[in-house]
């Protein structure tokens, strides 16, 4: 019953209301900053295209030769049958689409690095998130006396006779 109520009441809002100003005011604002990229930045970008793509050919047929005499060497020493199931399938993928194993290989080293310095990540993020203003930690400073400071404030109030009588001086 959402979607008919989604359908029915927010899709014409937006076909009506929303998507005719963003296509006259946002679009040609979006069209016209990326008309006036600087040229060295979009010679960077194609620059690392090209050496992106050259890496990725030439990994991707290496990384399909050795799956292929991985499965030969296992299935030699009878060792591909005793592998799970699911790495047996990676690795045959791994052996006929490289370019699908290297891709692979890259969201997982991705997650990996993410996982383990994920605390990293968050503090430097909460260190530019504006919030953090808000949520300061007010910490009361404590005012540490030693024994020795303490020692000689009883000597003097002991010497001007103010530790007797109730703190008062005497006077003669």
């Amino acid at each position: 019953h959402l979607a008919a109520t989604i359908n029915a009441k927010i899709v014409p809002v937006l076909d009506e209301h929303v998507y005719p100003v963003w296509n006259q005011r946002a679009v040609p604002l979006i069209d016209q900053c990326t008309e006036h990229v600087s040229p060295i930045v979009k010679t960077i970008d194609n620059e690392t295209r090209k050496k992106v793509t050259k890496a990725r050919e030439g990994i991707a047929p290496r990384l399909e030769s050795l799956a292929s005499s991985f499965i030969g060497f296992a299935q030699k020493k009878n060792l591909f049958d005793k592998l799970p199931k699911y790495m047996s399938t990676q690795l045959m993928r791994a052996a006929d689409d490289g370019q699908w194993a290297l891709d692979s290989l890259f969201y997982a080293y991705f997650v990996l690095v993410v996982v383990l310095f994920r605390s990293t990540i968050f503090r430097i993020i909460w260190f530019f998130c504006p919030l953090r203003l808000f949520f300061r930690k007010n910490k009361p400073a404590l005012k540490k006396t030693s024994n020795k400071e303490s020692s000689v404030k009883s000597v003097k109030a002991e010497q001007n006779g103010s530790a007797k009588n109730g703190g008062k001086a005497k006077v003669y």
